[in-house]
């Protein structure tokens, strides 16, 4: 059985990442950030998968499923963002050419 790495870090914020007013710190924000980040990767990595084994008579099923992996890594970001806007952390500039990046086919 092959563990995933996004699987085994734990959800859970460690007492030292904890600043004294009980905020989390700017690293444990970025850190709990980055895993999420892995496990929507690896879901959009899954969905590509099962895009690429539809036959093309069944186009509405891939357009759906196109769909739900922009819906995934827009709805991640727009999070993430807000978050680090909340906490008054900077957040890093737009990464709106990332998003094409992320739904290249690999194949093509």
């Amino acid at each position: 059985m092959v563990i995933d790495k996004a699987e085994e870090t734990p959800d859970v914020v460690v007492a030292d990442d904890v600043e004294g007013d009980g905020e989390e710190s700017n690293r444990t924000v970025y850190k709990r950030h980055q895993t999420e980040w892995r496990k929507m990767k690896h879901q959009v990595a899954q969905l590509k998968k099962q895009r690429k084994a539809l036959t093309k008579k069944q186009r509405e099923k891939k357009k759906e499923i196109s769909k739900e992996i922009k819906m995934l890594i827009s709805s991640m970001r727009a999070k993430h963002e807000q978050e680090l806007k909340d906490l008054g952390i900077v957040a890093p500039a737009s990464h709106e050419h990332d998003d094409e990046d992320l739904m290249m086919d690999d194949d093509e």
